[in-house]
């Protein structure tokens, strides 16, 4: 019930995810979603996108173009990623 009312309620984020690598090679939100298991496939996650509901630390992403101005922390850090209003994953994109 606590973090129901955290999450949801007050809309803070979880803390408790545990961090996922994705190797390189991933050039677009759709295909690390895919590899996320968050989404069936690359038309979903891409439909999910056009209607603003994937969020990265707490912005929507705005295009499928997974570029080092689009990611915060220039991948270096674990970011947050959310999908829909209650998946969230912790991700860490691999060095290249």
């Amino acid at each position: 019930r606590q973090y129901f009312e955290r999450t949801f309620s007050q809309k803070e984020l979880p803390t408790d995810l545990t961090p996922v690598s994705v190797e390189p090679g991933v050039a677009t939100w759709s295909q690390l979603l895919v590899r996320l298991g968050a989404v069936q496939s690359r038309k979903e996650a891409q439909r999910l996108i056009s209607q603003r509901a994937v969020k990265v630390d707490g912005a929507v992403v705005e295009a499928d173009a997974l570029t080092a101005a689009a990611v915060p922390g220039a991948g270096r850090e674990p970011m947050t990623v959310q999908v829909g209003k209650h998946r969230f994953f912790r991700v860490r994109l691999g060095e290249s």
